[in-house]
């Protein structure tokens, strides 16, 4: 069953095989992938219903491929971004993303290396709510505008419930107090020394938690927004006339409060209260969490408060839309004004453009440049106009003002206008390069083995290189791996694959600088856990291997060694085994030129070396037989001391002399006996002779013996 695919991009496959009688259902299941080259392809999104493609325009005869969508259908994972080239966002709001979502585009592009554009627009950037996002990480500009000189000063008070739902979970590890005192800091970061914040929670009653005052220590203040803790009830017009009391004292230029909940509220004065901010210009923006909060109210609150009404389902949203609450009401990001754009460093997005003929543009979102971004155009006010970098094996840009008709209404019919963003998608394609790597994945028994073969451009092995590998298994599920050469130009890593499905691997390799030179894209699929896995012979590859070798496959086991192949014969060199040869049988050759050898010669040595060895193991038999004359008398000794302890009893001190005296005779005569057969055999050697064993003189045995007798006469008048 052929499936055709007619667009570019990673595809992921399932098969399901449904056999009868199986008893191991679970590996029934195969996943792959594939990926399919074709035309570049981008995908942009809008947040603004009423937008038209001009950029799907612009990029419509350039051969690529161009997908125009609203937040309802952007990609919102990992395998739904893998078939873009580029993702472009266009005055889309931060509230419309979940932080998985945002994790996702940044690994896109860091990981995958696809390329990113943010747009800009009242809804983009800092007015978005992307500050401190992962969204922010991956642009070349930064969304924290403490540092311009321009900005009004703002008192803001966040009114916060602290009532007992706030200390539940809204989601698995969401708990709704901790994320909004987390969207506390956000706000108390964004805003400088001169401006002011307050913080009141309210339960039955409002307390102040952070008094209203100039954001001078933001870390003390951070600190006491933690200590907030849910319980109670919840009484909302108790917080919001505590806050209105402070802000109608602040000297600053513009009031704001922020109201959160998730509950009912008691009835009350609440078109009083509104009635009397108004008056102080007190805007107030209301936040309704979950379903049973008070939605007709709150709605109420902001509508005549000249704020925003939020409804989240989600939690995790509440921290965008303080930041994004915070940028709106202090008028400070959104610049409205004519300007024309200013080059200013080298850029290939900008080449071959005729700037002095740009129209006036009528607005941008203000934000910082970041350190290593290129700054390719700028506003009147210094701000930046266009900037982009290389984010990990992608690229992202940043244009902070608007591609339709508000703000670039008068870009639309210039002719710079198409070739710019033809230009900046051309760049932002770029960053997916390919690259002198070969990369071949298999996977075994829960291992994924990546081995990779670098190769110049001239065939030669690249030896020596870092070479890193970016796996994506999910959306949080990101790994890198270190490839380790094993092999002039083969470089391998072994990855563990518990998780079933498709992984999407980014390999590149990193210069002197640590840019990035070559990359590749590739992935592999685990269908089921490794012990459902049944093993046995690679058929493709061993009919690969016997193509290759001229052998058979399948050969039946009573042929094995049938001596039926062609012989084989190959020519070696024998002249280096030969020249060993002939140096070791050189002295051999001289010896049998220079000496003479006879018979009788022969015959004269023949019997030498035949007596030597001879006399050698005679006189060794004899040492070990023959005992020593230590021995002899080490016996005698041992002999007196038995016949004397038998004869103590009735032996007396001259018996015992005599007995010594009778034994030192017998010893002498046997001593003279040995000297005499010496003196034979010594004289029937010939030239050839053993060494002979030394025989202690007479007069040394005597003497030892005399005083073994005055030591046995002295202990037996001891004893008497």
């Amino acid at each position: 069953f052929p499936r055709r695919q007619d667009v570019g991009g990673f595809y992921s496959y399932r098969i399901n095989v449904i056999a009868e009688g199986d008893t191991e259902a679970e590996n029934n299941l195969s996943t792959d992938y594939t990926i399919v080259e074709g035309k570049p392809r981008v995908c942009y999104v809008t947040g603004d219903p009423l937008e038209r493609p001009y950029v799907v325009n612009a990029l419509s005869d350039e051969g690529i491929v161009l997908d125009f969508r609203d937040f309802s259908g952007m990609p919102t994972n990992m395998i739904a971004m893998a078939p873009y080239d580029v993702i472009y966002f266009s005055d889309l709001s931060a509230d419309r993303l979940v932080p998985d979502t945002m994790k996702a585009y940044q690994s896109f592009v860091r990981d995958l290396g696809g390329g990113f554009g943010m747009i800009g627009g009242v809804n983009s950037f800092g007015p978005g709510g992307y500050y401190r996002t992962p969204i922010e990480e991956l642009l070349p500009v930064s969304l924290d505008l403490t540092k311009k000189g321009y900005m009004p000063s703002i008192a803001i008070c966040l009114v916060i419930d602290r009532s007992g739902s706030m200390g539940a979970g809204m989601g698995p590890g969401n708990v709704k107090m901790e994320i909004a005192k987390y969207a506390c800091t956000l706000v108390v970061d964004l805003l400088d020394e001169s401006d002011m914040v307050g913080v009141v929670s309210f339960d039955s009653v409002g307390a102040w938690v952070v008094p209203m005052q100039n954001v001078r220590n933001k870390k003390a203040i951070n600190e006491i927004i933690g200590t907030i803790r849910a319980g109670g009830g919840t009484d909302v017009y108790a917080g919001m006339y505590q806050g209105f009391q402070a802000l109608s004292g602040a000297n600053v230029q513009i009031r704001h409060m922020i109201v959160l909940t998730d509950g009912i509220t008691p009835p009350a004065d609440f078109d009083s209260l509104l009635k009397q901010m108004n008056s102080k210009d007190i805007t107030c923006t209301a936040i309704a969490v979950g379903s049973d909060a008070n939605t007709p109210l709150l709605q109420y609150i902001a509508e005549q408060g000249g704020g925003n009404y939020y409804y989240v389902d989600d939690i995790r949203k509440v921290p965008q839309i303080f930041t994004r609450e915070t940028f709106l009401s202090s008028n400070r990001a959104v610049v409205e004004e004519p300007f024309y754009p200013l080059k200013n460093q080298l850029s290939p997005i900008t080449d071959n453009i005729n700037w002095a003929s740009s129209p006036a543009l009528l607005g941008y979102v203000a934000t910082t440049i970041k350190p290593l971004a290129v700054e390719a155009l700028t506003t009147q006010r210094n701000d930046p106009l266009l900037a982009h970098w290389q984010y990990g094996l992608g690229r992202s840009l940043a244009f902070t003002s608007d591609a339709k008709a508000k703000w670039a209404a008068a870009w639309l019919p210039w002719d710079g206008y198409d070739k710019f963003w033809t230009q900046s998608t051309r760049w932002l394609i770029g960053g997916t390069m390919q690259g002198n790597l070969i990369p071949n994945i298999y996977v075994s028994a829960g291992k994924a083995h990546i081995s990779v073969d670098a190769i110049d451009s001239s065939g030669e092995m690249i030896t020596d290189a870092t070479i890193r590998a970016r796996v994506i298994h999910s959306d949080v599920d990101t790994r890198e791996l270190d490839l380790f050469q094993v092999a002039p130009g083969r470089y391998e890593a072994t990855l563990d694959t518990t998780e079933i499905g498709s992984y999407l691997v980014n390999i590149y390799r990193e210069g002197e600088e640590g840019e990035m030179t070559d990359q590749v894209s590739t992935g592999f699929s685990v269908s089921y856990p490794p012990e459902y896995e049944k093993s046995g012979p690679n058929l493709f590859l061993l009919s690969q291997l016997t193509d290759i070798t001229g052998g058979v496959l399948g050969i039946q086991s009573n042929k094995v060694f049938a001596h039926d192949n062609q012989p084989v014969s190959r020519f070696m060199d024998l002249w280096y085994w030969l020249l060993i040869l002939a140096v070791c049988l050189l002295p051999f050759d001289i010896a049998v030129r220079r000496l003479s050898f006879t018979g009788e010669s022969l015959q004269y040595v023949r019997e030498r070396v035949k007596e030597s060895v001879i006399n050698a193991f005679t006189a060794r038999s004899r040492a070990r037989t023959q005992p020593t004359h230590i021995d002899s008398l080490k016996k005698i000794k041992e002999k007196y001391r038995l016949d004397r302890e038998r004869e103590e009893t009735s032996i007396g001190t001259a018996d015992v002399s005599a007995r010594v005296d009778e034994i030192l005779s017998q010893k002498k005569s046997e001593i003279s006996a040995d000297k005499a057969a010496g003196a034979v055999r010594a004289s029937k050697r010939r030239a050839v002779s053993t060494p002979k064993t030394q025989i202690p003189s007479e007069e040394t045995s005597l003497s030892r013996l005399k005083k073994a007798k005055k030591r046995a006469w002295e202990e037996e008048r001891d004893k008497k």
